[in-house]
This record gives structure tokens, C-alpha cells and sequence, in this order.
């Protein structure tokens, strides 16, 4: 975006006003809607991360599974510019007792 606002006076130049004032709409809209696609996926993934949560909140423990899984959302999470909302959450599920992985027996 700010790549295009550096060339806006060279476009205004090449295209004339009024085309520049549709690319500037244009780019606007397509912010409005990547902002839109991102707080949607941050909304899924929270979403997702107390579903977790609470599953094995209920069973009493977390598995080896569930926490890689719980994770790897909460990084995806966190990168799209996670509030606070989930840090409580997280340090909740591993103070969950780790599920002791049964020895397996060839």
C-alpha cells in the first residue's frame, strides 16, 4: 500500500484525476476486505482454541496431541495480532495435567 502512495503523483500524471480516484477506492476496498478476511480467521481460530480448551478442561487432562494442536493455532493466532484474549486461555490448557503416553509394545 505504501508502495502505491509513493507513485500516486506519477499515476495521477499518467492516468489523469478521476483514474486515480478509482485506484485510490479500489485499494481501499481491498484493505477493507484483507482487514475483514483477517479478523474472520483470528474470530475461527479463537473460536477453535476454546473449543479445545474446554474438551479437555472437561476430561481433566491435555494429550500430547491436543497441546501441538492448541499451539499451532495460538501461533497463527497470535501472528494475525492477537489482544490478550487468549494468553489466560493458554496458560490455563498447560496447566492441564499432560496425559502420560501408554508404552507401546512391539
Amino acid at each position: 500500500m505504501q508502495t502505491i502512495i509513493n507513485f500516486l503523483p506519477i499515476l495521477s500524471f499518467l492516468f489523469g484525476g478521476g483514474a486515480l480516484v478509482a485506484i485510490i477506492k479500489l485499494l481501499l476496498k481491498l484493505n477493507n476486505r484483507i482487514k475483514a478476511n483477517e479478523r474472520g480467521t483470528q474470530a475461527l481460530l479463537r473460536d477453535r482454541l476454546y473449543h479445545i480448551y474446554y474438551k479437555y478442561k472437561d476430561l481433566g487432562y491435555r494429550t500430547s496431541h491436543s497441546t501441538e494442536n492448541f499451539e499451532n493455532i495460538y501461533t497463527q493466532y497470535h501472528t494475525l495480532g492477537a489482544n490478550g484474549v487468549m494468553d489466560d486461555v493458554r496458560k490455563q490448557f498447560y496447566e492441564l495435567e499432560l496425559e502420560k503416553e501408554e508404552e507401546v509394545k512391539c
